[in-house]
């Protein structure tokens, strides 16, 4: 009798032991579909956003910037060729704070193409903005095509076109405490001097926001970069150098900002 009431108990052991195998692999093989259908629809977009790149967007782009860059007067100055450029670069321009904090749209935001396609994003019009790791991702002509984005956009296709018009430049990046983050431009003046121009202020200022006049243009030692005391590091763009002593307002705040980055890592 007890032979035959264990070998009854072992073979439902075994009988749910197989239905667990089942519903595993099960889970696991729909788990592996929906990865590799993910995979195939995030290689078909990123191919037919190559195809629409190289037949549309690069020239398309290239055109926009060329025609402007034709059209710049040459008997201005240095100062006045670079705020023609930051006015065209930032006007027609969609940034999601712009239109949610200035233009009141609470509305506008951006969507994905759906799961692992999120690299590609679209505005309520159709216009594409591109992250990283695409090497779209602050492509100029990208940006002068579709005219969206925020302040790595605007700084990127602003010092594009600085540098094609006679006026050395790169793209500058701070990171804050808190995760938040903020792109301008170091352009190397007639003089040599390292000097500051932000589009994203020069743009917010043009839309009547309550900015100084002339803030977006200053030299490096006198720039009060915005939540300077939230500015963990200054990095140049491209290179990831670290450039944050080129700004003695932040220097100024280095007890602070230590203080706050042993914070982040003692949570990190």
């Amino acid at each position: 009798m007890s032979g035959n009431k264990d070998y009854s108990k072992d073979s439902i052991l075994s009988y749910w032991g197989a239905v667990v195998m089942i519903l595993a692999v099960f889970f696991i093989g729909s788990l592996y579909g929906m990865i590799t259908q993910s995979q195939i629809s995030s290689e078909h977009i990123n191919e037919y956003f190559d195809i629409l790149y190289e037949t549309e967007i690069y020239s398309h782009g290239e055109e926009e910037i060329g025609n402007f860059i034709s059209s710049l007067p040459s008997n201005e100055s240095e100062q006045e060729r670079l705020e023609r450029i930051a006015l065209w670069v930032t006007s027609n321009f969609t940034n999601i704070n712009w239109e949610t904090n200035i233009r009141g749209n609470s509305e506008y935001d951006y969507s994905n193409f759906g799961p692992g396609m999120n690299r590609y994003v679209y505005d309520p019009s159709g216009r594409l903005r591109v992250y990283p790791p695409s090497s779209y991702a602050n492509n100029p002509q990208w940006i002068a095509y579709y005219k969206t984005g925020a302040c790595g956009e605007l700084a990127t296709l602003f010092s594009e076109i600085a540098n094609r018009t006679g006026t050395p430049s790169h793209v500058v990046a701070a990171n804050f405490y808190g995760g938040n983050n903020h792109a301008w431009v170091e352009i190397t003046r007639e003089n040599g001097d390292l000097w500051v121009f932000d589009p994203t202020m020069y743009g917010e200022y043009m839309q009547g926001q309550t900015v100084p006049y002339g803030a977006w243009f200053t030299s490096v030692e006198r720039w009060n970069i915005p939540w300077e005391k939230d500015v963990t590091y200054v990095y140049i763009a491209g290179t990831h150098e670290e450039i944050t002593c080129h700004y003695p307002s932040i220097e100024k705040s280095m007890e602070v900002r230590m203080m706050r980055i042993q914070h982040l890592k003692s949570i990190l």
